[in-house]
């Protein structure tokens, strides 16, 4: 009995220390076992680059910015081509009727004074970085301070689609249109 390629009889069989498998067809089709481990690995491969696409594909979306807000963001960026970002930002803080409470040039951050939106208060918290005007808001309601007779806990606003935050969160906004409309948001 041969068991080779040239065998006709489908069997399985030994050759050079590998099991081979003839299957016949209209013609022979000699498949290994070391083939066949070859075969299921390059389809695993295959397999996990589909998911690292798809990785690539959805990652962007969830880590950097997005051109619209999106529920939880909390942060929004403007890029600006402007010079001397820190004290235009500054000025349009002050033309836009807030007060700087803290202005640290070395750290390029400012942080305004408490301001009214409905029931609550907020405050702009405005860094540089490089090209970047990076602007945060924290919100505080001393009205549930005073009836659970807590001092000052505040918190950072995140987008909503209504509501008080949306109010807070549209005066970011319109802070921002201070230096464009090239803008990203993210959850930080």
């Amino acid at each position: 009995m041969s068991f080779g390629p040239d065998s006709r009889e489908g069997k399985l069989g030994l050759d050079r220390g590998i099991f081979n498998f003839f299957y016949l067809t209209g013609k022979d089709l000699v498949l290994s076992l070391s083939e066949a481990e070859n075969i299921n690995l390059k389809i695993s491969i295959l397999l996990k680059m589909k998911n690292l696409l798809f990785f690539l594909l959805i990652f962007p979306l969830l880590t950097f910015g997005q051109s619209e807000p999106f529920k939880g963001a909390n942060t929004l960026v403007v890029i600006s081509d402007e010079e001397n970002l820190f004290q235009l930002a500054g000025r349009f803080l002050i033309q836009d009727g807030y007060q700087i409470e803290d202005s640290n040039s070395d750290f390029q951050t400012i942080t305004t004074e408490w301001k009214d939106v409905r029931w609550i208060k907020y405050r702009l918290i405005v860094s540089i970085i490089d090209d970047k005007v990076q602007i945060q808001t924290k919100l505080i309601n001393e009205a549930a301070n005073g009836v659970l007779n807590t001092q000052g806990s505040d918190w950072l606003l995140e987008w909503k689609k209504s509501g008080v935050e949306k109010d807070a969160w549209n005066k970011m906004e319109s802070f921002a249109s201070n230096f464009g409309n090239n803008r990203e948001y993210f959850k930080k």
